[in-house]
């Protein structure tokens, strides 16, 4: 049998959470969950939310993808 641990990221800064909030109106645990993964302002949380296809990767990069 497999066990598997989750691993907890620390808590973010709550500064940060709480103009998460301010700024994009969003509750308190998608806050937390956006600045734990480096989303910390209304910029990126823009292009996390409203992605451009531009950055995303070419499929075709991937291995037999012909």
């Amino acid at each position: 049998m497999i066990k598997k641990s989750w691993q907890y990221k620390p808590e973010p800064d709550p500064a940060v959470t709480a103009r998460l909030i301010q700024e994009l109106k969003i509750p308190f645990a998608v806050a937390q969950l956006l600045v734990q993964r480096g989303i910390t302002n209304y910029q990126l949380a823009k292009d996390f939310f409203r992605p451009d296809w531009t950055h995303l990767h070419d499929p075709f990069l991937m291995r037999d993808m012909d």
